[in-house]
């Protein structure tokens, strides 16, 4: 702690993809942010913790593994529903998944949340930082913009005054694609849809 205000420097505690608040090693860990009560030592939240739907470009990359249809169109419309959640892991203890996608079908235990910006209200006061998380840019049904606007709803009149940073996690399965420009693209669009949410 002396250090990291010797140097003026903010350490992180990340929470993101299937964690939530509420869940007991996330909300220990909180706990421990809270109680150290410094502003050097902060939060930062990933809203892939916030996902109404799947990346298309994910979704196209399972439709080629041999998973069973009944889960992928599962996958598809019903993200948010627990019973999906179940499906996802009663197959992978089944032996079902094929061993060549194991690393991209744990991105559904893991790395893609269910949570709701709501969600955060009660942990503000802790957030240093937010990760405006993207996969890919098909937005046509605001499944990129969408938590970005919940989220800037969220902020709107909390004095947050920290920072956002575009953060591209598809590159695991896009490999052809220039992530400088990806980037670049999706800054334009949270940009917009923050202002949109400012103006609503």
């Amino acid at each position: 702690m002396p250090l990291l205000h010797e140097l003026d420097l903010v350490l992180y505690e990340e929470i993101q993809g299937q964690q939530t608040p509420d869940s007991p090693a996330t909300a220990a860990a909180i706990e421990q942010v809270a109680g150290l009560d410094d502003p050097q030592v902060r939060l930062l939240v990933d809203i892939s913790m916030l996902m109404p739907a799947l990346p298309t470009t994910y979704l196209e990359q399972l439709a080629g593994a041999g998973l069973p249809q009944d889960l992928l169109d599962r996958l598809a419309e019903e993200w948010r529903d627990p019973a999906t959640a179940g499906a996802v892991g009663a197959l992978l203890r089944s032996g079902a998944v094929p061993p060549a996608i194991h690393t991209l079908y744990m991105n559904l235990l893991v790395r893609f949340g269910r949570s709701d910006a709501t969600d955060l209200l009660g942990i503000l006061p802790l957030v240093g930082a937010f990760h405006l998380k993207f996969w890919d840019l098909d937005d046509a049904d605001d499944r990129v913009s969408a938590p970005i606007r919940d989220l800037g709803a969220v902020l709107a009149g909390s004095g947050f005054a920290g920072t956002l940073c575009s953060e591209w996690g598809g590159h695991e399965w896009l490999d052809d694609a220039d992530a400088a420009d990806m980037t670049r693209r999706h800054l334009a669009l949270a940009r917009l849809a923050l202002a949109e949410r400012a103006t609503a």
